[in-house]
């Protein structure tokens, strides 16, 4: 137990209540409510939470834990990983502004936002869940736990992104569907 009493693990537990405080500090709008995508959102919970627990297990059963330099390595790898999934994420909530919400709804109002990162990524905050969960799972230095947390979350958020983007399409039209050509998918240059 010793090897999570030291500095990285303040900064990891400092990460993780900046995270938390995004439950808190961005409610999303409370009028929009009613959209798609509450399935989804409570999917991706679930598998966050599958994959916490997963790594805490097999850390517990000493099954693929990373060991030695290899471990301090990787922890301040993944902590640089989870800081910059959360910055990634405030940043984009910043740049939503008040059509942030965690159900997809579009108002007749609303503008498809292109500045900062969504100049060239289509789904940032989801860039930035994918970052925090790998990053916060890795610090635990089991690859069994990385290998299951990438693919399980790449997985449900590729599921949303595509359940969003239909309904962006169909709402939107040709104004989003020329919007989203522009753009990266998820992860810059790749997808």
């Amino acid at each position: 137990m010793g090897r999570f009493l030291n500095f990285t693990s303040l900064i990891y537990l400092l990460i993780t209540i900046c995270w938390l405080g995004e439950f808190l500090f961005f409610q999303g709008n409370k009028k929009k409510n009613e959209g798609i995508g509450r399935k989804t959102f409570y999917n991706i919970l679930k598998i966050i939470l599958f994959n916490i627990s997963l790594s805490i297990v097999l850390v517990l059963l000493n099954v693929g834990n990373i060991n030695g330099n290899a471990l301090s390595i990787i922890q301040y790898l993944s902590l640089a990983v989870y800081l910059a999934g959360l910055l990634i994420r405030y940043y984009s909530i910043f740049l939503l502004g008040h059509s942030f919400n965690r159900t997809v709804v579009i108002d007749r109002e609303d503008k498809l936002v292109s500045e900062g990162l969504y100049s060239s990524l289509r789904h940032p905050l989801y860039l930035g869940l994918l970052l925090l969960v790998t990053g916060g799972v890795a610090y635990m230095g089991n690859l069994l736990a990385i290998i299951v947390t990438i693919v399980s979350m790449f997985t449900v958020i590729n599921a949303r992104i595509k359940e969003e983007e239909n309904y962006m399409e169909k709402t939107m039209g040709n104004k989003y569907i020329q919007w989203k050509k522009k753009r990266y998918r998820l992860i810059p240059f790749i997808y």
